[in-house]
């Protein structure tokens, strides 16, 4: 019995060391392989194969220069677009204006009692209509 025929055996047995291991997978490398063994080649070339695939597969992706850079750019882009946004809505106040009876009216404490006017004068014409349609929805009731 040759030292591969023992090594085999104590491989299926499961008493093999990584060292013993790595002896049988470099015999069963080799081009000159006995014919008794012939029979385990492909198990262990399976093995080694599948050892490479799963090194490929832990290859961690770059991702390249010039996407890190078109992220950075973007970013600079968003914040300085809402920076100009928010100095823009902040200069609109002095040129606010209200038409009251067909006037131009710019003093921003008229614009203010005329803003305060409209919003009371809808909500009266809302609470006029809900409490219309609620009158309908009794009469259905009843």
């Amino acid at each position: 019995m040759s030292d591969i025929d023992l090594l085999l055996e104590k491989y299926f047995e499961g008493q093999t060391t990584l060292e013993e291991e790595s002896i049988l997978r470099n015999y069963f490398r080799q081009s000159e392989i006995e014919d008794r063994h012939k029979v385990y080649a492909p198990m262990f070339n399976y093995f080694s194969a599948e050892r490479k695939e799963v090194a490929v597969e832990k290859k961690k992706k770059k991702i390249p220069f010039y996407v890190w850079i078109s992220v950075a750019a973007s970013i600079l882009l968003i914040i300085g677009i809402r920076s100009f946004n928010s100095v823009s809505v902040g200069n609109d106040m002095g040129g606010t204006f209200v038409y009251v009876d067909g006037k131009k009216v710019t003093d921003q404490a008229e614009v203010s009692v005329a803003a305060l006017n409209s919003i009371r004068v809808v909500s009266e014409v809302d609470n006029d209509v809900v409490s219309t349609q609620i009158g309908i929805l009794d009469s259905f009731t009843e």
